[in-house]
């Protein structure tokens, strides 16, 4: 054969594929009727997947999403915990936030415990911090109520645990008007920081023109309080003698009828004839008509001696601030409230105490952090920088350091011999608070002492309104 020569394709017969066979190799015969092969049965498509793929996909999900809820829950829920219980909420009255922002940096900075200070209104401040405890929403764990609210408290305070206070270190501490004030039912309900109550306020500048000393008694009181009033032609009171007397423009006429009450021996809860008749007839004998050194027409008694109107006022220990801001030129000093003529030397002075005190909430789920606050706070080291130009401390070892303070060192003195009770001013109690109806029965008593009405009659329903609120108050 012609290598050159093109060997004719048959149409017939399927192309050879591949290279030609070498020269000389046998060819194998044709088969016949070759039948084309047939493609893979089609197999399911879910008999396809590798199910023991997924299922440890699956599995190992459910490790991490089962981990992550764990972690979530167990971890991360315990931190969000802890974190919360770090934070104590306090509600104060009378502290700026400024004078306690650097002691609440230095107790965070030692126990790892955040405390948010948040400064109250006094307006209905008892009803709104009730309210608060009662539906917990928003509660404080620490706040400062005044000395008189245990009772309106009750079952709402929780008692000082022997880690912040034992007994013994509680009674040695405090003054002994605390120690009456918040024992209740077995128990001590609060701590107080500050000492507060009565003090009579001098205006220097007036005694000192006449020569003229301080009053130590009722009689002396009576007696400059008399030298010092003017009235013009028709009688009225032009210059005043010493603010009291009445109750519609004098401050904290509440304390001032209460303390000589007390000193008359008079007990409040049962005002009878006798001692409580001789104090009344003394207070409203500062406001009559004809010889007496106050009457309505004055300024509110505050406005009046910070305007040098009076040279005698009868004040609590914020009032100096007061006075400082209103009348930066009124030179004053404050003296320990007068007191009865005594049978003896030794008889003991009786002065008068309103006071606030820091209590813990008994539904605090924080308690024993919030005591631990509050001892902190309290502690001798702690309460004399707190209290350095602001108020009173409540702690006895401090009081050698504060007696011979110009405005302070007259209640330190006052402080050891102090008594209190539900007649007391500036409470914030509202309209359905102890001090507000207490004050009411003994207001209407002095307005019926002016009105010359029968002593047996005004005495017999003041006791009775009396009775009628304490035993409202589970007294």
């Amino acid at each position: 054969m012609d290598p050159n020569k093109e060997i004719p394709i048959n149409p017939n017969n399927q192309p050879s594929v591949g290279a030609l066979p070498e020269a000389g190799a046998q060819v194998a015969p044709e088969q016949q009727n070759a039948q084309v092969a047939s493609p893979p049965p089609r197999v399911p498509i879910l008999r396809r997947i590798p199910w023991k793929m997924v299922a440890g996909v699956f599995a190992a999900l459910v490790v991490v999403l089962g981990g992550f809820w764990v972690a979530k829950t167990f971890f991360f829920q315990k931190e969000k915990t802890l974190e919360k219980a770090r934070e104590i909420v306090w509600w104060g009255l009378k502290l700026r936030e400024e004078d306690v922002a650097p002691i609440l940096v230095e107790y965070e900075k030692n126990t790892g415990v955040r405390v948010t200070y948040i400064l109250q209104s006094p307006q209905d401040y008892k009803d709104r911090h009730l309210s608060a405890l009662e539906n917990g929403k928003e509660a404080p764990d620490v706040f400062e109520i005044h000395n008189t609210w245990p009772i309106m408290f009750r079952g709402k305070l929780s008692k000082v645990p022997s880690e912040a206070y034992k007994a013994d270190d509680y009674k040695n501490t405090f003054y002994p008007v605390v120690l009456r004030d918040m024992l209740v039912d077995g128990g001590y309900v609060g701590v107080p920081l500050e000492f507060d109550g009565l003090g009579l306020y001098i205006n220097t500048e007036k005694f000192d023109s006449q020569d003229l000393l301080p009053p130590d008694t009722w009689n002396e009181v009576w007696e400059l309080a008399g030298r010092f009033t003017t009235r013009d032609s028709n009688g009225a009171i032009v210059q005043s003698g010493i603010a009291i007397g009445e109750t519609a423009n004098i401050s904290h006429w509440q304390d001032i009828l209460a303390l000589m009450l007390i000193q008359e021996g008079v007990d409040l809860q049962n005002p009878e004839r006798g001692r409580s008749e001789a104090a009344f007839l003394s207070y409203v004998r500062f406001g009559d008509e004809d010889e007496g050194t106050w009457d309505e027409t004055l300024p509110e008694s505050t406005q009046a001696f910070a305007r040098g109107q009076v040279p005698m006022y009868f004040g609590k220990v914020a009032d100096a601030a007061k006075f400082a801001t209103t009348n930066p030129s009124l030179r004053f000093r404050i003296v320990p409230v007068p007191q009865l003529p005594k049978t003896n030397p030794g008889q003991q002075d009786v002065t008068w105490a309103s006071y606030q005190v820091l209590s813990v909430s008994e539904k605090s789920s924080k308690k024993d952090a919030s005591w631990d606050f509050v001892k902190y706070l309290s502690s001798r080291e702690v309460l004399n920088v707190l209290a350095n130009g602001r108020f009173v401390p409540a702690r006895q070892d401090l009081a050698g350091l504060f007696v011979e303070d110009p405005v302070f060192g007259a209640y330190v003195r006052q402080a050891p011999y102090a008594h209190s009770w539900y007649l007391a001013s500036d409470t914030n109690d509202g309209s359905q608070g102890i001090n507000t109806k207490i004050s009411e029965k003994y207001g209407l008593a002095i307005l019926r002492f002016k009105e010359g009405d029968t002593v047996d009659d005004i005495l017999a329903e003041l006791a009775s309104g009396v009775f009628e609120v304490l035993v409202e108050f589970g007294l």
